[in-house]
């Protein structure tokens, strides 16, 4: 049976993620040796985290795969976090690329498996922006604002962006519970980050993301921010 990659106590992270597409980290790296598979990130954005999982089609408390020990070939561009005997987060630190050495155990057996991360910057979306009327920016996580809005009834999102990019959409959805494992959608007015619109963060809801897609309008590539309010903790995503 293959490892839950979502272990997490709080149950609202998956009703607001699911929503958004962002149930998990995309493994486009995948190394096999025999019935052990080592899922990567392939990918990595500066200042960002992703995970990485050792996992086979069948564990168990005996046969493992267990994590011995890990590297990375530049510990200066990737940083190893979180690590414990079946995964651990890739931290992004500056532009490049390392191999990922994994080193395990499987029914007693000793092996290693390697793959290639690359590092790369987050290309710089926004030329302000604005919280709740003040400045805010991407510092602790390169997509995610964690903003706590203790008893407004309303909150604000106002962007200008850099040259090059446009607003593909503005959504939003909200749990009313931190056991919850529904969501709802939340009404967003048009164009709201060009005024700073106000969107309505009902009283009933203890979080609420909002998520903002942006496109580059030569090359056509998409990213997505999000800001994310709550009344009194956040949902740390990563």
């Amino acid at each position: 049976m293959k490892r839950n990659l979502f272990r997490r106590s709080l149950s609202v992270v998956l009703a607001l993620l699911v929503t958004f597409g962002m149930t998990s980290t995309v493994f486009a790296g995948k190394q096999t040796k025999g019935e052990v598979i080592l899922d990567t990130p392939g990918k990595i954005y500066v200042g960002g985290r992703e995970q990485v999982l050792l996992d086979a089609e069948q564990t168990s408390e005996k046969n493992g795969p267990w994590i011995t020990d890990m590297k990375v070939s530049d510990p200066s561009i990737v940083k190893i976090q979180d690590q414990n005997t079946y995964s651990c987060y890739l931290k992004g630190l500056k532009p490049g690329s390392v191999v990922l050495t994994v080193n395990y155990t499987y029914k007693g057996q000793k092996d290693s498996m390697s793959a290639t991360v690359k590092v790369k910057t987050v290309p710089q979306c926004f030329r302000s922006l604005k919280v709740n009327g003040k400045k805010a920016k991407f510092d602790k996580d390169p997509f995610i604002i964690y903003k706590k809005t203790k008893n407004a009834k309303t909150v604000k999102i106002k962007a200008k962006l850099a040259p090059g990019w446009k607003v593909k959409s503005v959504r939003a959805a909200a749990v009313k519970s931190m056991n919850a494992t529904k969501e709802y959608k939340v009404k967003v007015p048009k164009t709201p980050l060009k005024k700073g619109k106000k969107i309505r963060f009902a009283k009933k809801y203890k979080v609420m993301m909002v998520q903002i897609k942006l496109q580059n309008k030569t090359t056509g590539k998409k990213f997505n921010y999000y800001v994310q309010f709550y009344r009194n903790k956040p949902i740390i995503i990563n």
